[in-house]
């Protein structure tokens, strides 16, 4: 199945709130109900920007999760997500003039998660971070900028538990 209709898949069945839910639910091992509030908010293509992902939503007002199916490894997607998660972030801003103002604008916390279903052999479970891309100074070890992204392996004889937990991702 080529890559780009695995993509398009993926998006399509996870855009639906409800197995948006259930693949939360299944990869975190949350339980959230089928009460809770879920915003669907995938970034699209534009006319003036190419960024775009697969799925991304809020939940509970408190928590934007964004989600990446990928059958090859990117060791590029914490960057990737930095660029989601800050159009996101803006784009639930309405009043793009209270960055400038002293009250703290709040943001909804950010969870950034790839799901591996590629052939070549990977970890159940790995964590890529976007200070690894960083260069190196010397006499200067401090990292101002963090972005930790989760990867999941759900290819064939992995991570089991979540399909069962998410009758889509199973499917």
């Amino acid at each position: 199945m080529g890559s780009m209709f695995k993509d398009t898949l993926f998006r399509s069945l996870f855009s639906d709130k409800k197995a948006f839910l259930s693949l939360y639910n299944a990869v975190s091992g949350t339980h959230y109900g089928e009460d809770t509030e879920v915003v669907i908010n995938t970034l699209n293509e534009t006319l003036f920007t190419s960024r775009k992902n697969d799925v991304s939503g809020i939940i509970d007002e408190k928590l934007v999760v964004i989600a990446e199916q990928q059958a090859s490894i990117n060791n590029n997607m914490p960057f990737r997500f930095l660029s989601y998660g800050s159009r996101l972030f803006e784009n639930r801003i309405p009043d793009k003039k209270a960055l400038y103002r002293q009250g703290l604008v709040k943001l909804p916390r950010p969870e950034f998660i790839v799901l591996y279903n590629g052939t070549v052999p990977y970890p159940d479970r790995k964590t890529l971070k976007l200070s690894d891309a960083f260069e190196k100074v010397e006499g200067n070890d401090s990292i101002n900028l963090e972005l930790i992204v989760k990867v999941f392996n759900i290819g064939k004889g992995h991570n089991e538990g979540m399909a069962r937990r998410c009758e889509p991702l199973g499917g």
